[in-house]
């Protein structure tokens, strides 16, 4: 297709010009062999991009067909038009042009409501959504059977179609449009109606989509997996890679978890879906929803009615409204968000025959709102910003009596600000790095409020929030890139370099002064489209690596190669972010919730040479030296993450206007990882007395020896403060002497600290009489796992890992075998620390469990 993913491109053929040309039909003012390009420029404005980019975007594809085109005019008319006139050679049809190689983007989702006509209404071969395939079936929950089934068309979740249409919608009547709505799209559905899915299906998934032709992979699923490639699914995005296959994945929604809780970040978008309502005698009145408002049925339009007339009510409408209050069925509501839940107030303006209402949000408040009327009984719902409703509230107070507000049936408004959190990243998005520090986010992408597709049974447009909507932007990034670039062959990384070297950091606040956001939740920066299309530096690696202070990779080489055609001059500087505690007090084993600032979490840069000039083509490179943080020992304890980012500007040197702006993240840890707690010996979950791990009755936990009738056995509780690169929980016998560095008892006493049995971990490797892991006598293993995930907190009702033990274990051999009645038995926990040497039994935390027997 010409032109696949552009924004939005129409490609006008034998087109009509302004100086005629002679042809061959002397009747006609077609120029034979000349086509004209046309832009959308405002919708492209929507999405950052230069009309004159995405023109270039179209030639560059053209001539990597092989299609040979001369630009005849360049045409710049304002709103009006923009595009270009070309001419190509005798023979091209406007069907060779329109064949213009495009990019498949594969979806791992919820299935996709294909029948909604801004997807294309249709599924299969020649339809906007050309393959698929349903693994689950809707009753699938992640712990029953699957159904499978050709077709993956699902309207019970309207997450699949929500992030089909970020990544390819059409342009429709609402005037939104998908990143790149050229591109074809897959759907491979994983997920029922509810519920979870697991990692084989995600793994069928993944390898039909690559057979099925996919160049590019989305996966808006998340799970605290933690580690780096430690999963099928995560080995397998490896090795299409090295098949050119571009894989992109969301971070995950659980910010209040804290650090290296690895799930892509998302960002609030600078400029959120609303629409204009009319106001007869006064400016129209913006307000936010994903569809026009649904009252159009009242001449000459409705009156408004404010359920407070005090912009400072905190309680509005949540009570039932006066007994004078007139019957509202033909007003539109206005009501400020306070303290009481929406249904409520909902209910008692219902009560009062409300049916159309408009809610601002609170001062305080930190998010716009997008509200669904659901079940209340309301007709149509909307919000507004809250200095629209104040000022809103002003001219109904000066002119009640004449105000009169239409809702007409336009297109979105361009422009409209979020004023809260636009441009900034999401605190909901969460926090890298990843276990073993090599990583995670890579950068953040748009996904508050965001308007797409949904279901035709829910509207067929919707607005969602969540780092599942800024995968899919990233996804339809990349299909421009790979698409518009396609005559460069760029590789899988190259593009990944180019989408991360030209993000532009953020910062904590809108003001634009104000401190940057730690590279662990934001990644490079939030992603700038047009600049990664038109960059032509590229700079290697993305992200610097400069792990913890035990095994500090200090100096680094960051490569830069000139791919412009002129020759272009380079400088280097850095930018620091405020460094991050792990934890927010010096004793603590679980991570904070919100990770607290360490100002002095910062290290120092320095540069081999701050300079260099590069001819077209030409590579250079030069040195990074970083020094680590020097601090307090009371910050020190908080083990904090540091970060920043290294700036590369490129000007040319023939002058000119052009600037190139490059940016390559580094984060390390200020601490050792091996001396951070794995296994969580604290009471936070539970209470006093229900401190991990512990063993349980059917009834209560247990502190003495128990007989238990066979086959119930203990239950067995742990949680993971940290995550672990390898558990193993056994059985072994009652009277074994083993001393672990958690107390047995240590539900009955307090537990030792665990952070003075740390041990240097260079040190113990220089010890070879230490004792192995494999010394320890045990019986059977019960279960055992390889990369650990840390348990959630606050964001999962799953807190921690229950192991029931019914009996049965298996041996070094791998035979199953039954306990015997009337002896004694444990249960040993042993969870080696990060970094350590799994081979020795010094490099693990470990619990011995209070004994247990069966009945005769």
């Amino acid at each position: 297709m010409l032109a696949s993913f552009v924004l939005p491109l129409v490609l006008l053929t034998s087109a009509v010009t302004a100086a005629w040309v002679p042809s061959t039909d002397r009747k006609s003012n077609v120029v034979p062999d000349a086509y004209i390009i046309q832009v959308d420029s405002v919708a492209l404005a929507k999405r950052g991009i230069l009309p004159v980019d995405t023109i270039r975007m179209v030639l560059d594809q053209v001539s990597s067909v092989g299609i040979l085109y001369t630009v005849r005019q360049q045409i710049e008319g304002g709103t009006l038009f923009q595009g270009a006139s070309i001419k190509v050679s005798p023979g091209v049809t406007a069907n060779d042009l329109l064949q213009v190689a495009g990019v498949n983007v594969c979806m791992l989702d919820s299935g996709i409501d294909y029948t909604n006509p801004i997807l294309g209404g249709c599924f299969g071969p020649g339809c906007h959504v050309s393959v698929g395939y349903d693994f689950v079936g809707d009753n699938y929950n992640g712990n029953n059977e699957p159904v499978a089934s050709a077709d993956p068309y699902s309207t019970c979740d309207p997450h699949g179609t929500h992030v089909s249409g970020i990544l390819g919608a059409l342009a429709n009547k609402y005037g939104f449009s998908g990143v790149a709505p050229e591109a074809s799209i897959g759907m491979f559905r994983v997920l029922g109606c509810g519920g979870d899915t697991d990692d084989d299906i995600v793994l069928q998934a993944y390898m039909m989509a690559m057979k099925s032709g996919c160049n590019i992979i989305n996966m808006s699923l998340a799970g605290p997996a933690g580690w780096l490639s430690n999963t099928p699914t995560e080995l397998m995005v490896e090795v299409a890679e090295q098949q050119g296959i571009f894989t992109v994945a969301c971070m995950g929604n659980d910010g209040a978890e804290g650090l290296f809780y690895s799930q892509q970040p998302a960002s609030a978008v600078q400029n959120i879906p609303a629409y204009n309502a009319t106001l007869l005698g006064h400016s129209p009145l913006t307000y936010l929803s994903p569809t026009p408002f649904n009252a159009t049925n009242l001449s000459p339009g409705y009156r408004l009615f404010f359920t407070s007339l005090n912009a400072s009510s905190v309680d509005d409408a949540c009570s039932p409204l006066p007994s004078g209050t007139p019957d509202l069925g033909n007003y539109v509501v206005i009501v400020q968000r306070g303290t009481c839940d929406f249904t409520t107030k909902w209910a008692n303006i219902v009560a009062a025959g409300g049916r159309y209402v408009i809610l601002y949000n609170s001062p305080d408040a930190t998010q716009q709102l997008y509200l669904d009327k659901g079940t209340s009984g309301l007709y149509a719902l909307a919000t507004m910003r809250h200095a629209d409703g104040v000022n809103l509230l002003n001219e109904f107070i000066t002119d009640r009596a004449r105000l009169v507000i239409k809702f007409p049936a336009s297109p979105l408004v361009p422009g409209v600000v979020d004023t809260i959190v636009g441009g900034l990243v999401s605190s909901t998005s969460n926090y890298g790095p990843t276990l073993d520090l090599f990583g995670g986010p890579t950068l953040s992408a748009p996904g508050v409020n965001i308007i797409s597709t949904y279901p035709l049974v829910n509207g067929g447009v919707g607005v969602l929030s969540g780092t599942s909507m800024s995968s899919p932007f990233i996804a339809g990034a990349a299909a421009l890139i790979m698409s518009a670039r396609a005559s460069e062959g760029l590789t899988v990384a190259q593009v990944k370099g180019l989408i991360a070297t030209t993000s532009q950091i953020v910062t904590v606040a809108r003001n634009p002064t104000s401190a940057y956001v730690t590279a662990p939740l934001q990644g490079s920066g939030l992603i700038q489209v047009d600049v990664a299309l038109a960059a032509k530096t590229f700079v290697t690696p993305s992200v610097l690596l400069l792990n913890d202070t035990t095994y500090f990779n200090g100096v680094q080489t960051i490569t830069v190669k000139n791919t412009n055609p002129f020759t272009t001059f380079y400088t280097m500087d850095s930018r620091s972010a405020p460094g991050q505690g792990l934890y927010d007090s010096s004793n603590n084993i679980l991570p904070a919730p919100s990770p607290p600032t360490v100002s002095a979490a910062q290290a120092g840069v320095s540069f081999s040479r701050g300079r260099m000039t590069l001819a077209s083509g030409a590579t250079g490179t030069f040195t990074v030296t970083f020094t680590p943080p020097s601090m307090s020992d009371s910050d020190a304890a908080l083990y904090p993450i540091y970060s920043g980012w290294i700036l590369i500007n490129g000007t040319p040197v023939a002058g000119g206007s052009a600037r190139e702006s490059y940016t390559v993240q580094y984060f390390g840890l200020s601490g050792s990882m091996f001396n951070l707690p794995i296994l969580d010996t604290s009471s936070t979950i539970n209470g006093v007395g229900y401190t991990y791990p512990f063993i349980a009755t059917p009834n209560d936990i247990q502190l003495l020896p128990t007989t238990y009738t066979f086959p119930v056995g203990p239950l067995i509780l742990t949680r993971f403060a940290m995550g672990s690169p390898y558990t193993s929980i056994d059985l072994v016998a009652g009277n074994i002497t083993f001393l672990g560095t958690i107390l047995s008892d240590n539900n009955a006493a307090s537990s030792r600290s665990r952070r003075s049995v740390n041990i240097s971990p260079s040190r113990m490797q220089t010890r070879q009489s230490r004792a192995l892991f494999s010394d320890t006598v045990t019986i059977g293993n019960i279960y055992n796992a390889g990369y650990q995930p840390r348990s959630a907190r606050l964001t999962s009702s799953s807190v921690d890992q229950e192991n029931q033990f019914s009996g049965t274990y298996t041996t070094a051999d791998n035979v199953v075998r039954t306990v015997e009645r009337a002896v004694s038995y444990r249960i040993l926990v042993r969870a080696c620390k990060i970094t350590g040497d799994a081979q020795y039994e010094d490099q693990y935390e470990s619990w011995l469990s209070p004994s247990f027997l069966y009945s005769p």
